[in-house]
C-alpha cells in the first residue's frame, strides 16, 4: 500500500485556551498550525510492516481530554429555586338565580284551536287572517304588531294564541307573543306556563330580557309574559318600552303584542304608538260606524291601524 498522508497541522502547536464560565482550561488542543519549509508529519501503514510514525507525530504527546458533557454537567447545573407564593387562597362566593321555564307540560287552553285542531274551519280562518295581517305590513325587516280590543272580553287575546300558533305553522320559526296586560294578565296561563318573571320585571330592571322570554310547547313560539314580582305595576315608559321592541326586533321573525283594551288604560296608546301595525278586535255584530271615532284617537295618538278583527262566539 501507499502511504497514507494525514495533515498534522504540526510545526510549533499552538494551543488555544477554552473558556467555561470563568474557568480557563488547558488540557484541550483546539488548533495546531504548520510553519512554511517543514516535512508534513506522516504514519506509515501497509501489509506485513511494522506501523511507524515520523519523529514529529512520534513527538507529540496528546493531553489528556475530560468528556464534554461531564465538564457541562459541572459547570451549568441548575441553581436550586425557592417557592414562591403569588396569592393567598380566598373563599369563594356564591349565589343563586331561578331560570324561568316550562311547568307544566303541553297544558294549552281549549280555546286554542289552531293547535288542538289544525284541520278545523275556524283554525283555517286564522290561517287566512294571518296571511292578511302579513299583505297589510311592509315586508323585510321584523315587525311588531298590536293587536288589543275596542273594549274589554271581546276575545283579543285568544285572536292572538291562535294567529301565534298560524305563524309558526306558515313559517315564521321564531314568533314572540308579548303580554302586555298590567292588570289582566292571561298568556301566560293559557299556554300552560308557569312563569316566575316577565316584561315588566324586565321594565324594572330586575331580570334581563333574555331570561323573561320562555319557549312554549308550540315548536318556535316564545312568550314574554307580563308577571311582575311587584304588588302594583306602574304604566310603563315610552322609552323603556321602545328598548323593549328594539330587543325583541332583531332575535324573531314576527313580534305579537297583547295590550289592554283602549278604553281600559293608556297603555294600548303607548304600545300603538311604537309599534308598526295595530289590529284593533271589535266584536262582529256592532256596525264599524261605531268605532270610526276610536280609529281617529289611534291615528292621532301616532298609531298605524292597519285593520279591524271581528270575533263572533259559535255556539
Amino acid at each position: 500500500m501507499g502511504r497514507l498522508f494525514e495533515t498534522l497541522k504540526q510545526a510549533a502547536s499552538v494551543r488555544s485556551n477554552v473558556v467555561e464560565g470563568s474557568t480557563v482550561r488547558e488540557d484541550c488542543v483546539v488548533d495546531w498550525s504548520l510553519r512554511e519549509a517543514e516535512e508534513v508529519p506522516f504514519i506509515e501503514v501497509g501489509d506485513g510492516k511494522k506501523i511507524e510514525g515520523s519523529p514529529q507525530v512520534m513527538a507529540v504527546k496528546h493531553p489528556a481530554v475530560s468528556p464534554p458533557h461531564l465538564v457541562a454537567v459541572k459547570n451549568f447545573a441548575p441553581a436550586p429555586t425557592a417557592a414562591v407564593r403569588l396569592t393567598e387562597p380566598k373563599p369563594l362566593a356564591v349565589s343563586f338565580e331561578v331560570w324561568p321555564g316550562v311547568a307544566s307540560g303541553t297544558a294549552l287552553a281549549p280555546e286554542i284551536i289552531a293547535f288542538h285542531q289544525p284541520s278545523h274551519p275556524i283554525s283555517q280562518q286564522y290561517d287566512i287572517l294571518f296571511r292578511k295581517i302579513l299583505e297589510s305590513v311592509a315586508p323585510g325587516a321584523t315587525q311588531a304588531l298590536l293587536v288589543c280590543g275596542a273594549r274589554p272580553h271581546v276575545g283579543a287575546s285568544t285572536v292572538i294564541l291562535n294567529l301565534g300558533v298560524v305563524g309558526v305553522e306558515r313559517g315564521k320559526r321564531r314568533l314572540v307573543l308579548v303580554d302586555g296586560q298590567r292588570t289582566r294578565p292571561s298568556l301566560a296561563d293559557r299556554l300552560g306556563l308557569t312563569a316566575s318573571a316577565g316584561l315588566y320585571d324586565a321594565l324594572a330592571g330586575n331580570v334581563g330580557l333574555e331570561q323573561a322570554v320562555v319557549k312554549t310547547a308550540v315548536a318556535g313560539l316564545h312568550l314574554l309574559p307580563a308577571r311582575s314580582t311587584a304588588e302594583t305595576v306602574p304604566p310603563p315608559a315610552k322609552e323603556a318600552l321602545a328598548w323593549l321592541l328594539g330587543w325583541l326586533k332583531p332575535r324573531f321573525d314576527l313580534v305579537l303584542v297583547d295590550a289592554p283594551a283602549w278604553e281600559e288604560t293608556p297603555d294600548a296608546a303607548l304600545f300603538a304608538s311604537l309599534c308598526d301595525g295595530v289590529f284593533l278586535v271589535v266584536p262582529r255584530e256592532e256596525p264599524v260606524a261605531v268605532h270610526k271615532p276610536l280609529t281617529q284617537i289611534i291615528a292621532r295618538q301616532g298609531g298605524r291601524l292597519r285593520g279591524l278583527i271581528h270575533t263572533h262566539l259559535e255556539m
